[in-house]
């Protein structure tokens, strides 16, 4: 059965005026600031549905390859010390020659579980560099689902 045409006009203007007091906050409030969005993910399985979309430019073998190496590199660190972003570099760079996946990878690791760890990022205001550390989690830490490369996925034991 067809509505009359005046019942489906009005409720067009029912919908338009309950979007219009949807859209405008009351007077005198705001509405709290929305958190940014995390980079887009590739989706599809393994570690490239974990990646941001750039990861394209590089086999899932070799971005996983480069991310053992690099957190190679930082395994001395657990005990709180750190590299800088240069130092990593210097040291997977004798197993890895493509310095744009080193980079790609450090950016991509940096604040993000992989493997046991928890790898850290930080600018140092007074050198203006950027450091990197790794914390060790404990087999029960809840942020060990959201791994980008779990544990039993890596190659090389660190």
């Amino acid at each position: 059965p067809k509505e009359p045409k005046a019942t489906k006009a009005a409720a067009k203007e029912a919908a338009k005026e309950a979007a219009k007091g949807k859209s405008d906050p009351p007077k005198g409030k705001s509405e709290p600031p929305k958190p940014p969005k995390p980079p887009p993910l590739r989706g599809g399985k393994g570690l490239m549905g974990r990646l941001p979309v750039t990861a394209g430019r590089w086999s899932e073998q070799r971005v996983k390859f480069a991310m053992e190496v690099c957190i190679a590199a930082l395994a001395p660190t657990e005990d709180g010390s750190v590299l800088t972003r240069q130092e990593v570099r210097d040291v997977a760079k004798q197993r890895i020659g493509d310095t744009g996946l080193l980079d790609y990878v450090l950016k991509a690791a940096s604040n993000q579980v992989i493997g046991k760890y928890l790898v850290h990022r930080d600018h140092n205001a007074d050198t203006k560099v950027l450091q990197y550390r790794l914390e060790a989690l404990q087999p029960n830490d809840p942020r060990l689902k959201g791994a980008i490369l779990r544990e039993e996925e890596m190659d090389i034991p660190v």
